[in-house]
C-alpha cells in the first residue's frame, strides 16, 4: 500500500504537467487563453473582460439582443416578456439621454 505522501506527489506531478486546456463556461468548447470572448457562443471568457469598457460593448449590446429574442419566445411567460420589453425601452431611453 502506498503512503499518502507518495500519492500526493503523484497528484502534484499530474497537476503541473500543463496539459490543461481552458474551456468556455457557457458551451464547454476549448478556447484560446488570450481571448476575451468565446468564438463559438460569444460568452465572456477573459478574466479581466468585465473591467475593460471597450471590450464590454459586445456584452452590453448582447443583453438587449437576448432580451429581444426572448420577447418573441413562447418559452417565457407573459410577465417575463413584458419585463424584458420594459428593460429594452428603459435602456434605449437611458442611451438616448431622455430620462
Amino acid at each position: 500500500m502506498e503512503s499518502k505522501s507518495t500519492q500526493n506527489e503523484e497528484f502534484d506531478e499530474q497537476d503541473n504537467q500543463g496539459d490543461a486546456t481552458p474551456v468556455c463556461l457557457n458551451c464547454f468548447q476549448p478556447i484560446n487563453p488570450l481571448d476575451d470572448y468565446c468564438p463559438n457562443c460569444g460568452g465572456m471568457v477573459g478574466n479581466f473582460t468585465p473591467y475593460i469598457p471597450v471590450r464590454n460593448i459586445r456584452w452590453f449590446a448582447d443583453i438587449f439582443g437576448k432580451a429581444w429574442r426572448q420577447i418573441w419566445s413562447h418559452d417565457i411567460s407573459i410577465k417575463g416578456r413584458l419585463l424584458r420589453l420594459i428593460m429594452i425601452i428603459l435602456g434605449l431611453l437611458i442611451l438616448l439621454k431622455i430620462i
